[in-house]
């Protein structure tokens, strides 16, 4: 109940349709909230402890490299998983790595043992070779193509991988954080309506499978019951805040016409939670109107 000295005219109208449909998905979602919040949270902290094994990166290569040298996997599987890391963190192999690869076309194709497309990846090679120094230059496309794995460009590209795949899982890891904590925002009615735009445009990275398929790729493997409460409750809470941004452009619309019958300029809403921002931003940026926004501090 409002009460007043002065004299004061309700302006704003809700749509009582909406109102009903918000009021129902409000009160399922309540009967899940806790769980949810539970698997939220509980997500968040597998994707803490991820920032420990950002470390592990580097040890994959490193791996490979282990396995080339006991020759459980050759030369041409160990430059393709090479080949394959490169293009996944975006590394111009054909600019920074000629040799590299000159040495896969060579894989693909024998006849490119020819010496005029072999002859610049043999002499790279020779002359990084100490023991090969001023000795006259009789090696094979083969020996050529082994010696690179040993050479200065090879391990420059290693290195660079090293810290790319770092960097990459690095900012996946922030990625998983920011979207479960805007999940948990938006669940406790914290969310702004810039957040849930946020949510929206990228509705696939907030997914159960989107979850699971990116921990899984660090041996985290999330529970199908855990699973399913995303899937059952994330919806719910969509379609909660799209009602709400549609109680909110119907009460500002009938806000303006009342105001403009009553020849009123000036009026203050009462507003709470994901309302105030929502009724700021459409006052500003749809009817130019300018708003001051008074939070209320309750005396304990």
């Amino acid at each position: 109940m409002i009460t007043t000295d002065h004299p004061f005219e309700a302006l704003g109208i809700e749509d009582e349709d909406l109102w009903k449909k918000s009021g129902h998905l409000l009160s399922i979602a309540q009967s899940n909230i806790r769980y949810f919040l539970t698997v939220a949270n509980k997500i968040k902290n597998y994707i803490l402890s991820l920032r420990v094994k950002l470390s592990d990166t580097s040890l994959e290569i490193d791996k490979q490299i282990e396995k080339y040298n006991e020759e459980v996997i050759n030369i041409n599987d160990y430059f393709l998983y090479l080949k394959k890391k490169a293009n996944s963190v975006d590394i111009d192999l054909n600019k920074n790595y000629p040799n590299f690869i000159l040495a896969l076309k060579t894989f693909k194709n024998p006849y490119m043992h020819l010496y005029y497309n072999i002859s610049s990846l043999m002499n790279t090679i020779h002359n990084e070779s100490k023991r090969d120094k001023g000795k006259e230059l009789i090696i094979s496309p083969k020996k050529a193509i082994s010696r690179l794995v040993e050479s200065e460009e090879i391990t420059k590209l290693e290195r660079e991988l090293r810290t790319q795949m770092c960097m990459e899982n690095h900012l996946q890891i922030i990625k998983l954080f920011n979207n479960i904590e805007l999940l948990i925002n938006l669940t406790n009615m914290q969310g702004t309506p810039y957040q849930f735009l946020e949510f929206k445009k990228n509705r696939h990275e907030f997914s159960s499978d989107f979850f699971k398929e990116e921990l899984l790729n660090y041996s985290i493997l999330l529970e199908e019951k855990d699973m399913e409460i995303l899937d059952t409750f994330v919806p719910i809470m969509e379609k909660f805040y799209e009602l709400t941004k549609q109680r909110q452009i119907h009460y500002v619309k009938k806000s303006i016409e009342n105001m403009d019958k009553t020849y009123n300029n000036l009026a203050a809403m009462l507003v709470m939670g994901f309302n105030t921002n929502g009724i700021s931003n459409l006052l500003s940026e749809k009817y130019k109107i300018t708003n001051y926004v008074v939070n209320i501090k309750e005396e304990k």
